[in-house]
């Protein structure tokens, strides 16, 4: 049994784990090797046959650090591995997970880019440059990941790879009528006046970029603590 409380220190919870000696200069070169590249200990449990998961890189970077900044100067470190993560259906899920962070990576840089670039678009340009920028960001293989985190970003930026954008996200916004006639509406982006729909769209459309570049962080602080014997994770196993 494993317990862990480091994010929380008033609150405990119980992880079934099984141990895993490791060799501490093994570890020390997937930490050189940063988290970009996933690296996996696979376990196998001979009598049940039962395969257990856990991304080094991570456990690192969550459970071992956090607890002992000088383990490298240990010989070795014991792994506790969450009975949880066997490698069934569901497992396999877990792992195509992985293999796409080098493609998440990337997917972030650029919106990171995006989000920076868009700062220096002028609000009459706005439709036109995120319509480019989207059919970028849809053609990444990072929108098959079953989150609906990612599935409700799919669906938004979908809605701008169509010449008939404007309308579209015009609809999603609001069925309030608003007087369109008179431009009187001034935006932090343009030295024109805007109707009150059109400075709605384009504070969406911002905000919608913002949202994005979020998604790095989110996943720095929980997706990757995914998995591990620590109280986040334990919570979500609670949850399901």
């Amino acid at each position: 049994m494993f317990s862990n409380d480091q994010s929380q220190p008033n609150l405990e919870t119980t992880i079934e784990t099984v141990k895993f000696v490791i060799d501490t200069s093994l570890l020390i070169t997937v930490e050189k090797m940063s988290s970009s590249v996933p690296v996996m200990l696979f376990l196998v449990d001979i009598n049940s046959e039962d395969i257990y998961f856990v991304c080094l890189n991570d456990y690192i970077e969550k459970v071992i650090i956090p607890k002992n900044s000088c383990y490298d100067t240990q010989d070795s470190i014991t792994i506790d591995l969450p009975l949880c993560n066997k490698l069934d259906d569901s497992g396999i899920k877990n792992i195509l997970f992985y293999s796409k962070r080098p493609k998440f990576y990337s997917f972030f840089n650029k919106i990171k880019y995006q989000n920076d670039a868009l700062k220096y678009v002028s609000d009459e340009d706005l439709i036109e440059q995120c319509s480019y920028f989207v059919k970028k960001l849809l053609r990444f293989d990072v929108w098959s990941v079953e989150t609906p985190y990612i599935k409700e970003f799919h669906k938004k930026l979908k809605m701008f790879d169509s010449e008939q954008s404007l309308p579209e996200i015009k609809k999603m916004l609001t069925k309030k009528k608003y007087d369109n006639v008179d431009k009187e509406w001034e935006t932090s982006y343009s030295a024109k006046l805007f109707t009150k729909e059109e400075t709605i769209v384009f504070g969406f459309i911002r905000s919608l970029w913002e949202s994005l570049d979020s998604i790095s962080g989110i996943y720095e602080e929980c997706w990757r603590e995914c998995f591990l014997p620590t109280y986040y994770h334990a919570s979500i196993c609670e949850m399901e």
